[in-house]
């Protein structure tokens, strides 16, 4: 019974190529539609935790008292020998 509802279908899909890729494209528009209204990634790693416990209250604090401190990005490079690199540069 399985097997003769599966030939069925393929036969189907056969006679009519247009209908089963036109379905195919429609059902993709409208998975896409779902998806861009109802699945949504936020990356605000401070919505990760419950601004409840005690340490991110502290991070709240302290981020509220040295304002210059939050979205910063440091980066310190500390290179020893100048001549490597002046030799890697040459290179």
């Amino acid at each position: 019974m399985l097997r003769r509802a599966i030939v069925a279908t393929v036969a189907a899909c056969i006679r009519r190529p247009w209908v089963v890729l036109a379905t195919a494209v429609m059902m993709g528009g409208i998975a896409l539609v779902y998806t861009m209204r109802h699945i949504a990634i936020d990356t605000d790693n401070t919505k990760l935790l419950s601004s409840d416990l005690p340490w991110r209250q502290r991070e709240i604090a302290f981020d509220a008292a040295f304002p210059q401190r939050v979205n910063q990005i440091v980066m310190v490079v500390d290179y020893q020998n100048s001549s490597l690199h002046q030799d890697a540069c040459r290179q």
